[in-house]
């Protein structure tokens, strides 16, 4: 519903989500969805899906719990990105025993696999698209992960400069850089309970990985942002906000952004700070100081 309200107001841009899961909606409901979507924004329907795994934290509930192992859940995308793709181009597929064929849409939607991790980014590679990388600003952890992404495209002989590479960056602009970097000490945190290997290839020291309270639903998605931050100013440096999280005003973005796209990046995910509530502040800033300064 607002995706479809963003086609309405905006005619021009593409619309989709980053990301859907396997794990809490039917495949066959998100391509429904998907291509209801692309036929009421004109062919401008995008999807991005992912793992689950945030989803899943972000109930308080173990991914592992419902799906097995990492590999079991790559399995599982792996099928899911395929069925989808099945289904959104007319083809019959079979789930639970009945076969299901919708009609032929006018396009392929593109599907974008959202990542970090070495294996998941080699799928990416292999099957999407166009990926969603969530590794950090440091110009180690890009490299690293789109060598990944190179050698699962080899693996599929596909050329992996056909491939769309977007760079999901948590996001806090303010002219107060203290209180840039402070507003996303909690997405920073992410890095050090997810990925703790990208903090040591960019050279961060970590000394813990996890609050030493409980944030509900967990650190980087919290219901109380104040509590958050306090306990993330326990542990996680700002060395590490600044090299994994796009922080500090509007010019100093402008500037991390090119040096994103000179690395390889197409595209820009900005994140919010908060989960909850709507990015107008960022989307204000975005459209007025930043996006004009690329066109």
């Amino acid at each position: 519903m607002t995706l479809a309200a963003c086609a309405e107001a905006a005619p021009r841009p593409r619309v989709g989500v980053a990301v859907t899961n396997p794990l809490t909606r039917h495949p066959l409901v998100t391509a429904c969805a998907i291509l209801s979507l692309d036929d009421y924004s004109d062919g401008r329907a995008m999807l991005g899906i992912g793992s689950g795994d945030s989803a899943m934290r972000t109930l308080g509930l173990d991914p592992a719990d419902v799906q097995g192992t990492h590999g079991a859940r790559r399995d599982r995308l792996r099928e899911t990105v395929e069925l989808v793709r099945a289904i959104c181009a007319g083809e019959a597929v079979t789930l639970g025993g009945k076969t299901f064929q919708l009609e032929r849409p006018a396009r392929r939607i593109p599907i974008y696999i959202a990542a970090t991790g070495p294996k998941m980014l080699e799928l990416a590679g292999e099957i999407a698209d166009g990926v969603i990388i969530q590794v950090g600003l440091h110009r180690a952890c890009i490299e690293q992960a789109l060598g990944h992404i190179r050698k699962g495209a080899t693996k599929a002989g596909r050329n992996a400069d056909s491939i769309e590479i977007v760079h999901s960056t948590f996001t806090s602009v303010a002219d107060d850089r203290r209180l840039a970097i402070d507003r996303a000490r909690p997405l920073a945190a992410w890095f050090y309970a997810v990925a703790p290997d990208l903090l040591e290839l960019a050279g961060v020291e970590i000394g813990q990985r996890h609050p030493d309270r409980p944030v509900f639903p967990d650190i980087s998605h919290p219901a109380d942002h104040e509590q958050a931050m306090a306990e993330a100013r326990r542990y996680v440096s700002d060395e590490a906000v600044e090299k994994f999280c796009l922080v500090g005003s509007a010019e100093e973005c402008v500037r991390q952004i090119r040096e994103l796209a000179d690395r390889g990046m197409h595209q820009i995910f900005f994140r919010h700070y908060l989960t909850y509530a709507l990015p107008l502040e960022l989307i204000d800033v975005a459209g007025r100081a930043i996006i004009p300064r690329f066109r």
